[in-house]
């Protein structure tokens, strides 16, 4: 820190140093900080200080005897918002008459130092004390900023031997009568104590039953794990259950889960028609190229069967010929697709024609291709031509 050289007494601060040798208070109020240039200035005449730049409350007053007090402040930048150099310190107190004045003055000249902005990197807190002589006065103070006052280290070790003394003395008065503590030694009848209730606290008795329903009374854990055995019990027969209902609705066609809910299930189970199902019966007559599909629609949802019934013989340029085709297929499981054969026949069976009707069975609809399977002799000619058929569904 700069050197201040010690203080000097204004005028007016002689002043009141004499009135307080005489009975007056000597009140010291405050600290201000400056970077006045002194010059040829002298400090006895001076009121205020030159250039001030912060104001600062006394945090100590010591009467040291002697005819000498300590004065101290803390000097801090965390408020100080463009940093100056700490040239001048000034103390001010209170006069009875005059008010507030500049007790004492003291300046740093060249040897001043910059005392930087806060919120930056530097952070600037030091104490500053000041002994001022006053002689045969007796009544002085300071008006103390308490937010400013620190604890000096022998203030706080013999602060913690006063705790400590205090907290051993209280801790030896305290007895189990002065507590109301029960002594170490005692006992209680069953019939002393609180008896506990759905709305009060107290000792319970334990009972190894599950179907008791006592308001008082506790299960055991034996109790409790016979419950929770039962309970896995059922949670198990209700899984079996209902993997049991989701095969079932499964082999209906239903596209049940055992993710589903039992209300789920329960909708399933109401879709499923009840009894045999009305069998419909449709005919269509359709044009059969070899080897092509040809799609024919149902006025049913789920065909099951398909049927191709025609017998008859005749004669023409090529001799007499025989149409056998008296077959049919019916869906089972729900296969999606069948087979049926059907032959044609010349010459009392000197020229064989055999051909098969594949048959896919879809949503709404069925799917029919006629292609050849023998032919004797290789050359003998024919051409599928129209076809009438009968198909069933529900």
């Amino acid at each position: 820190m700069a050197a201040f050289n010690g203080f000097t007494l204004t005028q007016k601060g002689r002043n009141l140093h004499a009135k307080a040798q005489t009975g007056v208070q000597l009140r010291y109020t405050r600290f201000a900080l400056g970077d006045g240039q002194l010059g040829t200035s002298d400090p006895i005449s001076l009121n205020r200080l030159i250039s001030e730049k912060k104001s600062l409350g006394v945090a100590k007053l010591a009467l040291q005897g002697e005819g000498k007090a300590v004065v101290g402040t803390v000097i801090t930048n965390k408020d100080i918002v463009a940093g100056f150099y700490l040239r001048e310190i000034g103390i001010f107190a209170q006069d009875p008459t005059e008010g507030e004045i500049l007790y004492a003055y003291a300046n740093s000249g060249q040897t001043a130092e910059f005392l930087p902005p806060g919120g930056g990197p530097d952070v600037i807190e030091k104490a500053l004390d000041a002994i001022l002589i006053i002689n045969g006065a007796t009544n002085v103070v300071a008006t103390i900023d308490a937010s400013l006052v620190w604890a000096k280290p022998e203030e706080i070790a013999a602060a913690e031997i006063r705790v400590k003394q205090y907290t051993e003395l209280k801790i030896k008065e305290v007895t189990v009568t002065s507590i109301g503590a029960a002594p170490a030694q005692h006992s209680h009848t069953a019939e002393a104590l609180p008896k506990a209730t759905v709305t009060t606290q107290g000792i319970v008795q334990l009972i190894d039953s599950v179907t008791s329903t006592a308001l008082n009374l506790a299960p055991t854990a034996s109790a409790l794990k016979k419950v929770y055995d039962e309970a896995a019990l059922a949670k198990q027969y209700g899984n079996d259950a209902k993997a049991a209902v989701v095969a079932s609705l499964i082999a209906k066609g239903m596209p049940a889960t055992i993710n589903n809910t039992w209300a789920e299930l329960a909708a399933m189970v109401r879709q499923i028609q009840s009894g045999p199902p009305t069998v419909q019966t449709h005919f269509a007559a359709v044009f059969l190229p070899l080897g092509q599909w040809v799609t024919v629609t149902t006025p049913f949802s789920t065909p099951i069967g398909f049927h191709l019934s025609t017998y008859h013989t005749g004669s023409d340029a090529l001799g007499s010929y025989q149409f056998e085709n008296d077959v049919g297929h019916i869906r089972a499981n729900n296969a999606p697709t069948g087979e049926i054969k059907i032959r044609w026949v010349r010459n009392g069976g000197g020229s064989v024609m055999q051909f098969a009707i594949d048959i896919e069975y879809l949503a709404g609809s069925v799917k029919v291709r006629a292609r050849e399977v023998q032919r004797t002799p290789a050359d003998f000619g024919f051409g599928w031509h129209h076809a009438g058929f009968s198909l069933y569904g529900f």
